[in-house]
């Protein structure tokens, strides 16, 4: 959508087209001794006293038979009776020249009846006939200027100039979401990437909120690169996929058309330091939509956004979904192309989003800040004393299950437990620090909640604590289908401080930590 380049060659084609031609004087009474036809040439005598052509001194040719009428050759006037009405009596009703005119009388003092009424000669109850204007009508003997044809991308300043043509839900878009202006109004339609939503001669055009503007209708154009032309002074022609161009703002608004949104992307430990009163929406994301923002210092957002109006007044922030459920508001950046910093904070990294175009996608060349991907915990099962500790490599989202309680307790957990609280799958637990068996994302379900721990994994369900630290065993886990894995977790042993007792007709026994049956059984 560079049209810069074609900057020169627009203008000089507009100054052209806009250089006045020479051309004949008017018709009129100077120059006319018969009528003036609608097209502006005179018909001279005797084709003046046509019923077709009819009018004389210059004034505009009346067609009679419209009316019913026929020209009186003698006064080039429309009539259907008799030549005059003479003071003494005469017989004659013709509206050439009875004492009431319902129209206009040309300057002989001939009256033009409202039927033969035409832009060069309209008036009413016999006043002076009176041309209109350029590009008026003559309507019941006023003379009118017509109201505009609207189509999109029509000027306006009030929604109800767009409204009257192109139905209630179109708009006249004076501004961009961000603040960019649109000259002299834009008639269009809020169009959703919907087909058919566009009326003709228009299309629905989106991808332009990295410009600070939502998905509308935009004025179809040629060629595109054109500055100006059939768009009009402030709009250029950009391409808008294969052979099609749209008017939109020109120049082209800054992808960031202000400073930053305050808040957004800013460090925080607490949701309050992310909040504007009375706006109450703020939130600090710490390990959300999985990535690490704790690790970086926190970062400013607000959860379950609609719009990127949601986030800023100013275009310096986004409202994006990480799920399907869930979306959050993240700062903008400048440069997404190489992954780098661009113009986040220190740490983060400038990622590109995807834009709808033409009902395609695409890439934005702006984007958001976000942490690095977050890296698989490597100390998923070893000992901890709090969360920081198992964080690793760096950036790694984890937690600690700690060895006692806030009041000294001991807890189950001997030395303490690295895992990671609401993971998703197998993946999110990566592979334990001594390169073993793949750690396990297990589900457990309390009344109507459900949780999932990352534990470190182990081979063999039946081999005690032989691939586990002291403190705990290699326990089987459900299966699908009712049976129990072969492979297992480090879970807790059966001896473990605080761990509820075997069930009854079963036995701790330490040496393997499993609850068993008086028939080897392991529960």
């Amino acid at each position: 959508m560079n049209v810069r380049a074609l900057a020169l060659g627009a203008m000089v084609g507009f100054v052209v087209a806009i250089a006045p031609a020479c051309s004949p004087p008017k018709c009129g009474p100077s120059n006319c001794d018969g009528c003036c036809d609608a097209s502006g040439a005179c018909v001279k005598k005797p084709d003046n006293g046509l019923n077709t052509t009819c009018g004389s001194a210059g004034n505009a040719c009346t067609n009679c038979a419209e009316s019913g009428a026929t020209c009186n050759p003698a006064t080039n006037t429309c009539g259907t009776g008799g030549t005059g009405g003479g003071t003494g009596g005469g017989s004659g009703g013709g509206s050439g020249g009875g004492n009431g005119c319902a129209g206009c009388r040309l300057s002989t003092g001939t009256c033009v009846p409202p039927a033969s009424l035409t832009p060069n000669n309209c008036g009413k109850d016999g006043d002076r006939c009176q041309a209109c204007a350029a590009g008026q009508t003559c309507n019941a003997g006023v003379c009118e200027t017509p109201p505009p044809t609207v189509t999109i991308g029509s000027r306006c300043t009030m929604d109800s100039e767009c409204q009257a043509t192109l139905g209630p839900t179109s708009q006249c878009r004076k501004q961009t979401n961000a603040g960019s202006t649109y000259a002299g109004g834009y008639c269009t339609i809020p169009c959703g990437q919907v087909a058919g939503t566009c009326p003709a001669a228009s299309t629905c055009v989106g991808g332009v909120e990295e410009l600070g503007e939502g998905t509308f209708c935009w004025k179809n154009c040629t060629p595109a690169g054109t500055i100006g032309g059939s768009c009009g002074t402030g709009y250029a022609c950009y391409g808008i996929g294969g052979n099609s161009g749209g008017c939109w703002i020109y120049p082209t608004p800054p992808r960031d058309a202000g400073v930053p949104a305050d808040k957004v992307g800013n460090p925080c430990t607490a949701d309050g330091q992310c909040q504007n009163p009375p706006e109450t929406g703020g939130a600090c994301l710490s390990r959300d939509f999985n990535y690490n923002w704790q690790a970086l210092g926190g970062y400013c957002s607000r959860t379950n956004c609609a719009a990127n109006a949601d986030c800023s007044a100013d275009g310096g922030a986004l409202c994006l979904g990480f799920t399907e459920e869930e979306a959050a508001c993240v700062q903008r950046c400048a440069d997404s192309s190489d992954g780098g910093q661009s113009t986040c904070r220190p740490g983060f990294v400038c990622e590109p989003y995807f834009i709808t175009v033409d009902g395609g996608q695409r890439q934005s060349t702006d984007g958001y800040c976000v942490p690095p991907e977050a890296p698989a915990a490597t100390s998923i099962g070893g000992p901890c004393a709090n969360d920081a500790e198992c964080s690793q490599p760096a950036g790694a989202i984890a937690d600690c299950f700690p060895p006692a309680l806030p009041d000294g307790g001991a807890t189950p957990y001997t030395g303490g437990y690295c895992t990671r609280l609401d993971c998703e799958s197998d993946e999110d637990c990566g592979v334990g620090a001594d390169g073993g068996a793949t750690n396990r994302c297990l589900f457990s379900q309390q009344g109507q909640q459900v949780f999932s721990f990352c534990y470190k994994g182990c081979s063999d369900s039946r081999a005690g604590n032989g691939e586990c630290r002291q403190g705990y065993t290699c326990d089987g886990y459900g299966l699908t289908d009712g049976g129990r894995s072969t492979d297992g977790y480090c879970n807790v042993a059966c001896d473990a401080p605080g761990v509820d007792a075997c069930p009854a007709g079963s036995t701790c026994v330490p040496a393997t930590g499993y609850c068993t049956t008086p028939d080897g059984g392991i529960l």
